[in-house]
């Protein structure tokens, strides 16, 4: 319902999503950011794209509320990611944002990414520093982000690198 989760499998959400990380009901209300940042869920809409959606909190009735909303009936995907996965999906991110003969930058990255990093959160600006060559841009992270896909679907992701360029040229 919108951005409610209630049940997984028929059984409350937030009970099946513990079982699957590998943790207690308890230890998931008590923080559940370290978990949502290595397993976000995702589905696949009918063009076949993946849309990752991050939990972002344990409600009384054990329902998981999401970031953003999770369309009624659809098949969720526990999905695991790594560091290096985070780090592959920026140095795309910078390359696509080169091509366009960018002015400046400003790159939008999920807060999840950062939880999940940590200490090395540092090594996102370093790639995107070396893709954008002498580039200025700003950065912030977000919960939720807003984007388009290449097929033109525009929607509500968690766990992304955004970038918006502005160029002194035309990009197409």
């Amino acid at each position: 319902e919108g951005k409610i989760v209630k049940t997984l499998d028929n059984k409350p959400a937030a009970e099946v999503y513990a079982k699957l990380v590998g943790t207690t009901l308890d230890k998931l209300k008590e923080n559940i950011v370290p978990y949502i940042a290595k397993y976000p869920f995702g589905f696949a809409d009918n063009l076949g794209t993946f849309w990752i959606k991050n939990p972002q909190a344990v409600l009384p009735d054990n329902s998981l509320l999401f970031f953003s909303p999770v369309p009624k009936n659809s098949v969720l995907y526990l999905l695991e990611g790594t560091q290096s996965d985070i780090l592959k999906a920026t140095d795309r991110t910078g390359k696509m944002l080169s091509k366009i003969n960018p002015a400046f930058s400003i790159i939008i990255s999920c807060a999840g990414r950062y939880a999940y990093l940590q200490k090395d959160i540092y090594k996102e600006a370093e790639i995107l520093k070396k893709q954008l060559k002498n580039t200025p841009f700003i950065g912030f992270y977000s919960y939720s982000e807003q984007s388009t896909l290449p097929n033109n679907t525009c929607g509500s992701f968690c766990q992304t690198v955004v970038g918006v360029t502005f160029s002194d040229s035309l990009a197409f």
